[in-house]
């Protein structure tokens, strides 16, 4: 683990209110709180270069951005903007941003019950969001149009704390309590079988052996429900199959720890701080709030 430095604020003053990365780059939305203004970025942090792009000009009270980055494939990037509306808030629309063009394009819209846009995960070509009601979407990069079809992680109708939702090692995972009176959770994967995209649990992780050496992962509030009483967040979730290798990576109290699934060990990372801004669970970093660096000298 590392500090990266932003160089941003000497030319921006404003709060970040969306941020989101892809292979080395990220793309940020700058909120102002003396207007509605609005800016958006694209920066390099390994680089430190910057490039204001154009904003949308819409209604809508809450706009995101996903970036779209596969070194493999272009040097040139996609921007997709989620727009909504506090009057509609389950009406996202879509509008593209590509680089080598340099203009906005809308793609339409969907009808999505509470999507966190924010944190698109690039894999198999598209761009996919997960729902808090237990399904995921997916945007198609190369056409720039969102998909049709949800793809059902458990059974209709279930709300979810999302736990982790994420790629690693090229397949892409969803994590969510099994027990709502224990700590054993679920990795479901999404996988592609006869052109059809369907998720499955791949593995199955008990975390209460865990509590044995950090007790501090539960509050000792009996009044509090099961899942209320958790004191940690998963941050990410690693597979290398060429070492036969998956584990978790654990926020709690002032530590980051990594939990390998299959030797059932624990390796302590590092101590940190998180700041007091991110709400009633301080000391401890969400899934979401957190992303994976990658250094690319691709110039913006």
């Amino acid at each position: 683990m590392a500090s990266i430095v932003s160089h941003l604020n000497a030319f921006l003053y404003g709060r970040i209110s969306a941020f989101h990365s892809c292979n080395g780059l990220l793309a940020m939305v700058f909120s102002f709180s003396c207007s509605r203004v609005k800016e958006f970025v694209v920066y390099n942090p390994t680089t430190r270069e910057f490039k204001l792009i154009p904003t949308i000009d819409t209604v809508d009270c809450y706009k995101v951005l996903n970036i779209v980055f596969d070194p493999v494939k272009s040097d040139h990037y996609k921007l997709i903007c989620i727009c909504w509306d506090r009057s509609e808030s389950s009406v996202y629309r879509f509008s593209v941003y590509s680089s080598e063009i340099g203009v906005w394009k809308n793609t339409g819209e969907m009808e999505i019950e509470e999507l966190i846009c924010e944190r698109g995960v690039l894999w198999n070509g598209g761009l996919h969001w997960i729902s808090h009601w237990n399904y995921s979407v997916c945007f198609d990069v190369d056409n720039e149009c969102i998909g049709p079809h949800r793809y059902a992680i458990r059974e209709p109708g279930k709300h979810a704390d999302v736990w982790y939702f994420g790629e690693s090692g090229g397949r892409l995972f969803y994590i969510d309590v099994n027990e709502p009176q224990g700590m054993l959770f679920d990795v479901f994967e999404l996988e592609l079988k006869r052109d059809c995209l369907y998720w499955s649990v791949k593995y199955q992780v008990d975390l209460a052996p865990l509590t044995t050496l950090y007790p501090q992962m539960l509050n000792e509030n009996c009044s509090l429900s099961f899942e209320e009483r958790f004191e940690f967040y998963t941050t990410s979730f690693l597979v290398d199959e060429r070492k036969k290798k998956a584990g978790l990576v654990i926020s709690l109290a002032g530590k980051i720890i990594s939990y390998d699934i299959n030797k059932l060990t624990v390796l302590e990372l590092a101590n940190v701080e998180v700041d007091a801004y991110y709400g009633p669970r301080r000391g401890f970093y969400r899934w979401d709030w957190a992303s994976q660096h990658v250094k690319t000298l691709t110039c913006l």
